[in-house]
């Protein structure tokens, strides 16, 4: 089990964007919003592997438009 926490930025006026985030299908990974706002969301993620987590986040968050960055804040395997 792979655990991380996104920092993800939002483009100003994108306003469906975090709605997509909240929403996006991760695969074989869950999400849980941390914190909600304007131009930003926290996330944590936690996949079954590592090959997993780097998928999700960079074709399932990234792929959204109106994403900007994801900094990957935390990553913890358990």
């Amino acid at each position: 089990m792979v655990r991380a926490i996104l920092y993800i930025e939002i483009a100003a006026g994108s306003t469906s964007t975090a709605h997509q985030l909240e929403h996006v299908s991760l695969m074989n990974c869950k999400q849980l919003v941390l914190h909600h706002g304007y131009d930003e969301m926290i996330v944590q993620v936690e996949c079954n592997d590592p090959e997993s987590l780097n998928r999700t986040i960079t074709d399932s968050f990234a792929g959204i438009e109106g994403v900007t960055r994801i900094t990957t804040c935390v990553v913890i395997r358990s």
